[in-house]
């Protein structure tokens, strides 16, 4: 039997959990239903109900009932709150704020996190990554695209490295870096969420649904 996360400070038992927290804080006051914030990380509501009990029942988020609905939002009074929004900003919540920075950049076909913060998203062991490099495929402004990386970097306060790439280098089979590129861990940015996947894959967690059952 998997042992149970400290009642104290249940934190971190999933990377569901973690990029949940990261949602809620990266919105402080925005309400979301179980359902929405699911969708956002993209995960299913039965999988994220255990996660949000933990939390809710150790004071960090905020459930509100509201006819058969269940709001829930960050707690932004609770003694832990400025410590822990940092600590699960940085390390979950890249993918949730390029995605939205980058929404309104014109010219992007597909955007997605490399290098090491990647890799350690994926589960490879190493130090916390220092930066976040991203590949913009497409034609947009690069000077737009800086605009919307560096609003992003204040917010995750961690460096992001933009690099933009034609399709038609993208594609290319001959091409280095993007061979390099391909070969390792890459965490694709779909649209306006936080969703996310690892070379077409759900990205690991730490706890999967069938271990969850059996607890």
């Amino acid at each position: 039997m998997r042992n149970k996360p400290p009642s104290l400070v249940p934190l971190l038992r999933s990377n569901r959990m973690a990029h949940a927290l990261a949602v809620l804080y990266l919105h402080p006051g925005q309400e979301y239903s179980l359902s929405d914030l699911a969708q956002v990380i993209g995960t299913t509501p039965s999988a994220l109900h255990r996660d949000i009990g933990y939390l809710t029942e150790s004071g960090f988020v905020i459930e509100r009932t509201d006819g058969r609905s269940r709001k829930l939002s960050a707690r932004t009074d609770h003694p832990l709150t400025d410590p822990l929004r940092q600590l699960v900003v940085s390390a979950f919540g890249p993918p949730a704020v390029l995605a939205e920075e980058l929404n309104g950049v014109e010219g992007i076909d597909e955007q997605l996190i490399f290098g090491s913060w990647a890799a350690r998203y994926q589960g490879e062991p190493g130090r916390f990554p220092g930066d976040i490099d991203v590949l913009i495929v497409g034609n947009p402004k690069r000077a737009t695209v800086h605009e919307a990386t560096a609003s992003a970097a204040a917010r995750l306060n961690l460096e992001v490295n933009a690099t933009v790439v034609s399709p038609d280098r993208w594609q290319t089979s001959d091409d280095p870096l993007m061979a390099s590129i391909k070969s390792r861990p890459v965490v694709v940015i779909e649209g306006v969420a936080a969703r996310t996947t690892v070379h077409g894959q759900p990205p690991p967690d730490a706890i999967t649904d069938s271990e969850e059952n059996s607890e």
